[in-house]
């Protein structure tokens, strides 16, 4: 998060302007308070909490409906906590993120302080030049606001710290976090107090709740439950990795209202996200699968904030553009908008105060807006029967890919994770968060953008080169060939996926420079490809495609007239239209992943957590797959293979949302089944999949056994590891 700081503010400016209450400020009640209980040179930080905590008990400050905790530690949430929370009264002793509404992070002395005190240096980040214990506490604060955000619907949050003698106040929203000056709690206590007065005194949306969220009812939450164990009890649905996860207890269930910009809205349950960013700032895009109330439907639920940009309009009205002008193959879109809130829309305030006078420089803060999607499930190309499915897919995708370009539009992040199945199993190509509309040719399409395994040999050698459908088009002849080399017969070996990853290093604009190994597959010096495919159509149009963009790359590369580009997709679309055409095509080819090993999941995961210095604030997400980079990011970051690792921001304000990876049942021999046949698979430890299916056997037996009542042991979600191993997007 370095440069992502914007102060120091004035600390009663700070409550002022972000805590203003209608209430009058018992200023003699809060003159009273003393915390000259606090030890001032504590051994540790426990030394600090009760005296703390009692200086607040002793003066009535906080209102009847608050009380502050010590914070026990958790072994699920990697003993990641504030040392102290003010939270909602509750008559359970346990913690839960429900009840918390504001962190306090304690630390024994002044230098522990994560941000540095010479304000007269305006020039310099707030957060540059403490020692490293004060390093250490930017990552403690930041992993406690990121877990935060994780677990609860807020625009934004309040924390407290202390260090020593001192204090400060610092507000979180996803742009980034208004830091106040240092002042010293012992000299100036009615500051401190008068801050936690005015917190207890705020309306749930002046403390940061969202007000589109609410508890759900205990109905609401049954038949949610109800929706999850309906679906993994049917035999002829298509199995999701992580569903189970879905139902995890540690996580409150919401009611979710979400409006579109069309007048429509949908009333959405939903628990625990499939997946979700790591980062307290940029787009923090938090995907779920959620039970429409009204049409009682299992459907997917995208929650995240998009950078206000006019070059950008938002992914609800792009779909709409889309599908006016009758591109196929796009996913089916619900509801879609920007959140209201109060005449106006869910925004973020931090970048504002990046253009105050006295505020010490910072990375240029963006204005985010909160944006919701609600979407049909869709499946990772993953649950295809076989390699001729996955040709039609792929040919579905170029097909939208040429026809959106003709409507003016363009994707720009071709990637593993967008290009998708619809529940009839046909190609869909989701995800149009980084489209951009050219209204004329020669525009110049904003920084770089896509997910670094697919991205074309041209973008990844000139980070400057403008994005064209070629672009695009080239995205999906790598994505073809990560699939069918993954889960499809050939000679190859791991080495053959080193096409992925390759990369040189920077230029001088800090962007990655790479692609060797694909100039190198589509260069003349290579004959054919380096690997045989066991399906012969599938091979053939491997290679037809490789010479092709081999072919474009040597003779058309100055041809950049539109026609002329429409031109290739219009080849390239005949290229697939003759292979499927083959009768040679195998039934059920389709192999569970041949490199489990080289698939971006726990090593990317891994690889993320190291760049940004502290552990996960979330626990073992649901998987991962190849991140999308660009530069004009709120925090920008680029997450490569681990060998490849390179810091470059803490948020995913380019990471891809997550749609249901699934397997189907009946697509190959290799299914596993739900009787005692299948003992052995469902304990095998490299299947992804296995407590899913052990799950669904259960529900299943007791189906059978006239029961009618699901248990609380089968509806535990699944393992910590194999929840990891489950690919997730964004």
């Amino acid at each position: 998060m370095r440069g992502f700081w914007t102060g120091p503010a004035d600390p009663q400016t700070f409550m002022e302007s972000f805590m203003s209450t209608k209430h009058k400020i018992p200023m003699s009640k809060l003159s009273k308070v003393s915390f000259a209980a606090i030890p001032r040179n504590p051994t540790s930080e426990n030394d600090m909490h009760g005296p703390f905590i009692d200086s607040f008990a002793h003066n009535t400050i906080l209102s009847k409906n608050f009380v502050l905790n010590v914070a026990t530690r958790s072994a699920d949430e990697m003993k990641l906590r504030p040392a102290i929370t003010l939270c909602r009264r509750s008559d359970s002793d346990d913690f839960s993120w429900e009840l918390v509404e504001l962190g306090v992070t304690l630390r024994e002395s002044d230098s522990m302080d994560a941000f540095r005190r010479d304000y007269d240096d305006l020039e310099s980040y707030l957060d540059d030049g403490c020692a490293e214990e004060g390093k250490r506490t930017q990552k403690l604060i930041s992993a406690y606001a990121a877990a935060q955000f994780y677990h609860q619907h807020r625009t934004f949050i309040f924390s407290v710290l202390l260090c020593g003698d001192h204090a400060r106040f610092l507000r979180w929203d996803r742009a980034g976090c208004v830091v106040t000056r240092h002042f010293n709690y012992r000299e100036d206590p009615s500051l401190l107090a008068q801050f936690f007065w005015r917190y207890c005194t705020l309306l749930p949306s002046g403390r940061g709740f969202d007000p589109s969220a609410e508890i759900a009812t205990p109905s609401e939450k049954r038949a949610f439950r109800m929706a999850i164990d309906n679906y993994l009890a049917d035999k002829t649905s298509r199995i999701i990795p992580g569903l189970d996860h879905s139902l995890d207890p540690s996580f409150p269930c919401y009611k979710v209202v979400v409006q579109g910009t069309n007048a429509a809205s949908c009333d959405l349950i939903i628990q625990t996200p499939f997946s979700a960013s790591r980062g307290a700032v940029g787009r923090c895009t938090r995907a779920y699968i959620a039970l429409d109330a009204i049409q009682g439907k299992l459907v997917f639920f995208k929650d995240y904030w998009r950078p206000c940009d006019p070059e950008r309009p938002p992914e609800g009205d792009v779909y709409a553009s889309l599908e006016q002008a009758c591109v196929p193959h796009l996913p089916r879109t619900r509801v879609a908008g920007d959140v209201p809130d109060d005449g106006a829309f869910q925004t973020t305030m931090a970048q504002e105060w990046g253009k105050r006078d006295g505020i010490c420089v910072c990375e240029p803060m963006r204005e985010y807006r909160h944006h919701r999607i609600v979407q049909d499930l869709a499946f990772s190309l993953t649950t295809v029967r076989n390699s001729r499915q996955l040709v039609e897919a792929m040919s579905n995708v170029i097909e939208c890919i040429s026809t959106a370009r003709e409507s003016h539009w363009m994707h720009r992040d071709v990637s593993s994770g967008n290009v998708m199945l619809n529940e009839y199993g046909k190609g869909i190509l989701n995800d149009w968060d980084h489209a951009f509309r050219i209204d004329h040719e020669g525009v110049r399409l904003s920084q770089r953008t896509g997910t670094w395994k697919f991205l074309s040999t041209g973008l990844a050698e000139n980070p400057s080169k403008t994005h064209d459908i070629m672009d695009d088009l080239e995205s999906c002849f790598w994505v073809f060939l990560y699939f069918a080399l993954h889960h499809f017969e050939s000679n190859a070996t791991s080495h053959a996926l080193d096409v992925f990853d390759h990369c040189y290093g920077e230029d001088d604009h800090g962007e990655l420079v790479g692609g060797l190994e694909k100039s190198t597959l589509l260069s003349r010096i290579t004959p054919t490809l380096p690997f045989t495919f066991a399906c012969t159509p599938l091979h053939q149009l491997a290679e037809g495609l490789r010479k092709y963009f081999q072919s474009y790359r040597y003779a058309y590369r100055t041809e950049r007239r539109a026609d002329m580009l429409q031109e290739h997709g219009k080849v390239i679309l005949k290229l697939f239209h003759e292979a499927l055409s083959s009768s040679d095509w195998p039934e059920a080819d389709y192999l569970e992943d041949r490199f489990p090993s080289m698939t971006p999941a726990v090593s990317e995961e891994r690889a993320r957590d190291t760049a940004n210095g502290f552990p996960s604030p979330c626990g073992p997400s649901v998987g991962a797959v190849p991140p999308s980079i660009g530069r004009n990011s709120a925090n920008p970051v680029l997450h490569l293979p681990q060998r490849h690792s390179k810091r470059r921001t803490l948020d995913d304000d380019f990471a891809e949302p997550i749609h249901p990876v699934q397997r189907t049942r009946s697509n190959s021999s290799k299914r596993i089944k739900t009787d005692s046949s299948a003992a052995s698979s469902l304990r095998d430890p490299a299947d992804p999949n296995m407590n899913i299916r052990r799950r669904r056997a259960k529900l299943q037996s007791s189906a059978s056994a006239g029961s009618r009542r699901v248990t609380r042991s089968q509806t535990n979600g699944p393992s910590r590891n194999t929840r990891s191993q489950t690919k997730r997007r964004g």
